[in-house]
């Protein structure tokens, strides 16, 4: 008998138990219920803080659904609070993977909006975490100014992503220059100089002065490259560019210079006394060092003498079966005048 009724009183304590566990989880549910309500009613009448605030509270409260991260997320993106915004996205998805067409939505329009109102960093925050979101996300007319926005702080390399970006749609001039400034500055003149070009065809003369500046220092920096690597037929051309365009005045005398070593490595003698004598006429220095050089060449091509060289036009090489220049002339050219 007695056993019989410690089993019942158990089964009530038991029976109590369960009852108040549901309770306390109908409680929660309430609370969450609760606030996510009155975040709804705030949000209608558009108290964003407020909304943000029963928003949380209902997460703290035990909401963990994607719906309510989601809700938490949309506030913060509202209020311009990117990357408090960016944090909850990721846990909304984390909750509930089909949400992230949402968030990307979301994301995507918080950076249009923050275009309009000039805001280039929170542009730059509001797509990064909508490509980090995804990847293939297309947003071609907001890429641009999130590309001029990294090429301004000097994030050069990460600019040219989003100039690619940029130029997948209906390529304009002004995304062509600065995608070649971008390019130009990582050194990659070879690139920048396809967009420059692209761009001069795209313009009337009188905008294409700053982009043939480009042009010339780009064709000189590169000739040294080609130089560099023996390829001497494609530095010359890069070095006619850089002559032909004049600019930039700061390096137009060692162009001519240059173009002049060039020409004579090719047995173009008579152009290599113009493009030497173009190096004496533009020496910019007080002491006209290159001026000099570039005289002693001339004599050398004109009359097979230069001041101090008592070897006439030089000498045979008897090994390599080439002549060598005169004093001075570049190991990696060969004497052919």
């Amino acid at each position: 008998m007695f056993e019989h009724g410690r089993d019942r009183v158990a089964g009530w304590l038991r029976g109590g138990c369960l009852i108040a566990v549901a309770a306390a989880a109908c409680v929660t549910r309430a609370a969450e219920d609760g606030a996510t309500l009155r975040g709804d009613q705030a949000w209608a009448h558009g108290d964003y803080e407020e909304a943000l605030a029963e928003y949380r509270l209902a997460v703290r409260r035990g909401a963990g659904s994607g719906d309510a991260h989601l809700r938490v997320a949309h506030a913060y993106a509202r209020l311009g609070r990117v990357d408090e915004a960016r944090q909850a996205y990721r846990r909304a998805i984390e909750a509930e993977p089909g949400l992230v067409d949402q968030a990307v939505s979301d994301l995507v329009r918080l950076a249009r909006t923050a275009q309009q109102q000039a805001d280039r960093f929170a542009l730059a925050s509001a797509l990064e975490a909508a490509a980090e979101l995804n990847p293939d996300v297309n947003f071609a007319r907001l890429a641009f100014p999130l590309a001029s926005h990294y090429a301004a702080n000097g994030e050069h390399a990460r600019a040219l992503i989003f100039f690619q970006r940029a130029l997948s749609g209906d390529s304009v001039p002004e995304v062509l220059y600065e995608t070649a400034l971008a390019y130009e500055e990582v050194g990659a003149c070879e690139s920048a100089l396809a967009f420059y070009r692209r761009f001069e065809e795209m313009v009337p003369t009188r905008q294409q002065r700053d982009a043939g500046w480009h042009i010339g220092k780009c064709s000189y920096d590169l000739a040294q490259e080609f130089r560099n690597d023996g390829d001497h037929e494609g530095a010359l051309t890069l070095i006619q560019e850089t002559v032909a365009r004049g600019e930039p005045r700061t390096h137009l005398a060692r162009a001519y210079f240059e173009l002049g070593e060039l020409l004579v490595s090719f047995a173009r003698c008579a152009e290599a006394v113009d493009a030497f004598g173009g190096a004496a006429r533009e020496d910019p220095s007080a002491s006209r060092a290159l001026a000099r050089r570039a005289e002693q060449w001339i004599d050398q091509l004109r009359f097979g003498v230069s001041a101090g060289d008592d070897q006439g036009r030089g000498a045979m090489d008897g090994e390599e079966g080439r002549r060598s220049g005169p004093p001075g002339w570049p190991e990696d050219l060969e004497w052919a005048c």
